[in-house]
């Protein structure tokens, strides 16, 4: 089976609540908002954990794609335990990839990022934001700024932000770690990354 397009026009989404699974070996793109004849979409395609109940905050809604997927506008959101596996992730940017600390993406090709953000939600027992690549002939780019942000007005009121925080939020794993490309994003988070090569 195969995707080949979705489409949520702007203010609009597409929720998937339940895990999607598309098995099989199709080459063809997944297209995500991709602008079609006079028509644009700029909405979100949203995977989402929110109403599976389990005791694990991870990889409790895992939907897979057997294809390649672009982003080509809008947004895509992964939250509450969402996890994406698809064979590459391209970003066209003036889009959003937008993953909460429980989710997480991983191909087995090429992952190319252009606007990362990460939602905050803990922050006394964070959990990092996981993106990964388990092929061998890939690379990985990720191309800042990185945006950081929470939704609720009470993170703000935290204690702890009123001092210097390090805190993990991010990995980007990869067997070689020489093929992950950093563009653009600030230097505290490229030192951070270097002592962990």
């Amino acid at each position: 089976g195969k995707f080949s397009k979705l489409g949520a026009k702007e203010s609009q989404s597409i929720l998937f609540y339940d895990p999607v699974v598309v098995e099989g070996t199709s080459a063809e793109n997944l297209e995500i908002n991709k602008t079609d004849g006079g028509t644009s979409y700029t909405g979100s395609i949203i995977f989402s954990g929110r109403y599976i109940p389990s005791t694990q905050e991870i990889m409790k809604h895992v939907s897979k794609f057997s294809q390649p997927i672009t982003l080509s506008a809008g947004s895509l959101v992964l939250e509450k335990g969402a996890h994406l596996e698809a064979k590459s992730l391209t970003q066209t940017a003036g889009s959003k990839v937008i993953l909460d600390q429980t989710s997480s993406i991983e191909t087995k090709e090429n992952l190319d990022i252009k606007e990362l953000w990460l939602r905050l939600e803990d922050f006394t027992n964070p959990t990092a934001t996981k993106i990964s690549t388990a092929g061998n002939a890939h690379t990985v780019t990720v191309q800042g700024p990185l945006g950081i942000f929470a939704d609720h007005e009470t993170f703000y009121a935290n204690q702890s932000l009123a001092h210097n925080v390090d805190q993990e939020l991010l990995k980007l794993v990869d067997k070689d770690i020489t093929k992950i490309t950093l563009v653009d994003v600030p230097e505290d988070v490229r030192k951070n990354m270097d002592s962990h090569r």
